[in-house]
């Protein structure tokens, strides 16, 4: 679940879910840098260049009308394996291979190997 009110407090809701051991799974990628020990969901880095190609068609005289529907391609992994170690949660090899970026809640972002930053 994601939502403006959530996500303003997603700090206090990811110190309370390892201070329970309960599993906290974030709906917005940035979750895991706020105690999330894994987020699925669409980058809003890509989704603001999708949205600048847009506007740049319509401001380039496109009719709206004529453009089609858009939707974002991928998905994203992030994962927190800090967060998911206190909450007592083991991720996979196979998972941790997908994941587009790994954080340690102590130091923030990390560059695993083999972990696809772009």
């Amino acid at each position: 679940m994601s939502d403006n009110t959530l996500n303003s407090s997603f700090d206090v809701i990811g110190r309370a879910a390892e201070e329970n051991g309960l599993p906290l799974f974030g709906g917005f990628l940035r979750s895991v840098e706020f105690g999330a020990c894994a987020a699925l969901g669409y980058d809003f880095y890509d989704m603001g260049i999708k949205t600048g190609r847009l506007a740049v068609r319509i401001k380039n005289g496109e009719s709206p009308a004529r453009i089609p529907i858009q939707s974002m391609d991928e998905v994203k992994l992030y994962v927190n394996t800090t967060a998911a170690a206190r909450q007592g949660v083991a991720f996979s090899k196979g998972l941790l291979d997908r994941a587009k970026r790994s954080f340690n809640a102590a130091s923030g972002p990390s560059t695993a190997p083999g972990l696809d930053l772009d």
